[in-house]
């Protein structure tokens, strides 16, 4: 039998497969009495998921553009279930991404040209420029964050690491240490307080990679890694050298190896701003459509 979600604005909700889960939430498929179909989060109890719910309704409210997925409503609701019986649930109604996950596009459909990698590269900086530019940076970027919709256009997901730019205490710099390993900046690496919109451009730019390549560049963004240790010790040239092995040929242009070298600075004052992204020539070139 099925079950469902009485929210707190009274949608009743028909819950359908798991879409994805995690220690903090599950991820399930919805549709309302008129069909319309949702992703909705159901939150875990526990307090310090409760604030991470806090947090990501925070940013999702302060970042309503067309490439960050849109927050339909969020509360404390009735979940139904005719066999284990009704509890209370935190949940969070969100626009559906049908085209799923940008990481699974790359899976399976193989690596991006350029032009390909542009559009969605293109969508992804509009939409951190917006965050950044509202105070909010995400701390989380990846493949599996990046979702796609119905028209496979770009929508930034999950934003419970998301932060202030400003930082906690107003000051600019962030401290807790999280993310995912092989998108994290060198400085979070090594433990020292970090700028949240540079970790946010240097994880962008390690997506960039990966969507031409369809593989990472290294292992991790940390001086301990000997292909990131090329980048950052001038030997940048043995680093493209190694990847152009690697595919058999050079398949990446002079703007792409620069703009991918300025947005994996090791030096965060030195790496280039999302702004400075959007600006560079790379972008200038022929970018793929979706029409």
């Amino acid at each position: 039998m099925p079950t469902y979600l009485q929210s707190a604005k009274s949608v009743r909700y028909q819950l359908g497969r798991t879409l994805g889960s995690g220690v903090s939430c599950k991820v399930k498929l919805a549709k309302d009495d008129a069909n319309n179909r949702y992703a909705i989060k159901l939150m875990s109890k526990d307090i310090d998921f409760q604030e991470l719910m806090v947090a990501e309704l925070d940013t999702l409210r302060q970042c309503a553009h067309p490439h960050v997925i849109g927050l339909i409503e969020a509360g404390k609701g009735l979940q139904e279930n005719p066999k284990k019986g009704d509890k209370t649930v935190h949940y969070i109604v969100l626009e559906l991404a049908q085209g799923g996950e940008l990481f699974d596009f790359i899976a399976l459909g193989g690596r991006f040209p350029e032009s390909v990698a542009r559009l969605y590269a293109k969508q992804l900086c509009e939409a951190l420029n917006f965050m950044h530019t509202a105070g909010v940076c995400h701390r989380d970027l990846k493949p599996e964050n990046l979702m796609l919709d119905g028209n496979y256009n770009l929508k930034v997901a999950d934003f419970g690491f998301a932060a202030p730019t400003a930082g906690r205490d107003g000051k600019g710099k962030l401290s807790t240490q999280l993310g995912t390993a092989s998108y994290m900046a060198p400085e979070i690496h090594l433990g020292k307080q970090y700028d949240g919109t540079a970790v946010d451009v240097l994880a962008t730019g390690i997506i960039l990679f990966v969507m031409v390549t369809q593989r990472p560049p290294f292992s991790q963004a940390s001086p301990d890694d000997p292909h990131y240790r090329l980048l950052i010790g001038k030997r940048a040239d043995l680093f493209w050298q190694a990847h152009a092995d690697a595919e058999g040929e050079d398949i990446y242009s002079s703007e792409f190896k620069n703009l991918f070298e300025g947005m994996l600075a090791f030096n965060p004052k030195e790496r280039l701003t999302i702004k400075q992204v959007l600006a560079h020539p790379w972008f200038s070139k022929e970018t793929k459509t979706l029409t």
